[in-house]
Parts: structure tokens; C-alpha cells; sequence
């Protein structure tokens, strides 16, 4: 009996031993966890810290590229939806889609034109003066805005403004109408329009908007994105800038679609559709 009492005895210590270390292993454990807590807190603090510094580099880089990169326009901002490789993609796809419904349509609405290289023409034809008639309202909007902002800042006629249009940062103006260009531009559809009712009916409507919106946002551009359409009739075919439309050939008969350059003398973004002189097949 004795024995069986001491080692009860014993357990009961031993228990007690093993719930002493327990309660020290939690404490300790929890003073750790404490700890860690405080180093979490810590390091998010100073995560925030980092951030916030981040974001301040961010606008101050954001800064320095509008005041310092301005007319840049191989350096381009990523974020931008309407950056030159956008537009790029926009040109191909209004050619692609668009320009090849109201092709097909224009096409067969000259059924009474004699042969169908001949209706190929006048469609294709056709559709490059109103992308040029097109082109040319932006420009002449872009240049008459420009006229009107400086007069009003300089308190000048748009006919005297050569001496005082030096000392206005036109960049900036630059800079706010390309940053507002997409929100500008139903008012900008409105006003060619007016100009060009019968454009903007029919078939041709599509079309017309997606050139307006075209042309517009590649004009606002600093400097603004070119098109090239003056490639003579017999010209040699030059395959850096062109690309043959439905016939083989070495020599240009007319323009079917213009080519694209980041600017006036800058590298081809997309090549002009020409359509070439078709090539005799003398049989011997």
C-alpha cells in the first residue's frame, strides 16, 4: 500500500513538474508572439512609410517626364490608351474591318462601271478622300485651338500672334488637350458633322466616325503622327513603304490606303496599300 501511495505520489509531481514547464513554455511562447506582433506592426508601418515615398518618387518622375520629355514621342507613357502603338493597332484594324465592308459595298454599287478594276478604283479611291478630308479638319482644328488659346493668353488677335506666341509654354497646352482628347472627341464628330452631313449617313457613317477618331487623337499627339498619301501615279513601287493591294507590280498606279509614321520624318508604322500598274504577260 505504502509503495502504491509513493508512486502516486511520484505521477503527481511529475504532473506537476510537466504543468510548471507547460505554463513557462506558454508564457514564453506568448511573450514571443507578442514580440512578433511588434515586429509586424513594425515592418507594416514602415512598408506604408515605403510606399508612400514610392508613390511620391512616381509623381515626381510622372513630372519630370511631362516637363522634360515633351515632343518625345519614341518615349511614351505605357498607361496612355491612346499611345502611338495603340493607334498603330486602331489604323490596322479600321483598314482591316471597316474600310473592307464599305469597299465591298462602294464596289458593288457601281455595277454600271465596266470593268471591276475600274469600280475597284472609284471605291477605293472614294474612300481615301474622306480619310484625307478627314485628316485635314483635325489638322486645321489642332492649329486653330492652339491660334485661339495663345490670342486669348496673350490678349492678341490669331492674326498677330508670331512675337507673343514665343513666350507661351505651348507644351502645356499640348499636354492638357492630348490628356482630354478622348472626352473632346464626340464634340469633335458633332463638328465635322455639320461640316459633312452626308458623310456621317448611311454606310459611311462607321467608317467616318472611326477615322474622325483616328485622325483626332494621332493630330493631338506632340508631334502629331503622319500620314503620307502623295505617291504619283507611275512611281516606282518602293516595298519599304508600300505593299501591293490586289495585283503584282513595280510601278504605282494610285493610293489605296496611306502610310502611317510615328512622324513627319519618322520611321513607318504602317506601310501604304498601293495598287500597281498590273504587269503585261507576253506569251512566246
Amino acid at each position: 500500500m505504502q509503495n502504491e501511495l509513493k508512486q502516486k505520489n511520484e505521477e503527481l509531481e511529475s504532473i506537476d513538474n510537466d504543468l510548471v514547464r507547460s505554463s513557462e513554455f506558454n508564457e514564453r511562447k506568448s511573450r514571443e508572439c507578442e514580440s512578433l506582433k511588434d515586429q509586424i506592426g513594425q515592418m507594416q508601418n514602415e512598408l506604408k512609410q515605403k510606399n508612400e515615398e514610392l508613390d511620391d518618387l512616381r509623381n515626381r518622375l510622372s513630372s519630370l517626364s511631362a516637363s522634360k520629355l515633351d515632343g518625345d514621342p519614341n518615349i511614351t507613357d505605357l498607361g496612355d490608351p491612346n499611345r502611338p502603338l495603340k493607334l498603330v493597332e486602331r489604323y490596322q484594324q479600321l483598314y482591316d474591318n471597316l474600310w473592307t465592308d464599305i469597299f465591298d459595298e462602294l464596289t458593288d454599287s457601281y455595277h454600271d462601271v465596266g470593268s471591276s478594276s475600274e469600280r475597284e478604283k472609284m471605291a477605293a479611291m472614294e474612300i481615301m478622300s474622306i480619310f484625307e478630308r478627314v485628316l485635314q479638319f483635325c489638322k486645321h482644328l489642332v492649329e486653330d485651338q492652339e491660334k485661339t488659346i495663345i490670342s486669348t493668353l496673350t490678349c492678341c488677335s490669331p492674326d498677330n500672334l508670331d512675337q507673343n506666341a514665343s513666350n507661351i509654354d505651348i507644351s502645356t497646352i499640348r499636354n492638357i488637350r492630348k490628356s482630354n482628347a478622348q472626352q473632346t472627341l464626340p464634340s469633335i464628330v458633332q463638328q465635322y458633322a455639320r461640316q459633312n452631313e452626308q458623310e456621317l449617313s448611311g454606310l459611311i457613317k462607321d467608317f467616318a466616325e472611326e477615322c474622325i477618331a483616328i485622325c483626332w487623337l494621332t493630330q493631338v499627339q506632340d508631334p502629331p503622327i503622319a500620314f503620307e498619301f502623295n505617291y504619283d501615279h507611275g512611281v516606282q513601287l518602293d516595298k519599304d513603304l508600300m505593299r501591293e493591294f490586289t495585283v503584282s507590280g513595280d510601278i504605282v498606279d494610285y493610293v489605296v490606303w496611306p502610310t502611317m509614321r510615328l512622324t513627319s520624318d519618322g520611321p513607318v508604322m504602317v506601310k501604304s496599300v498601293v495598287q500597281p500598274i498590273k504587269k503585261n504577260v507576253n506569251l512566246k
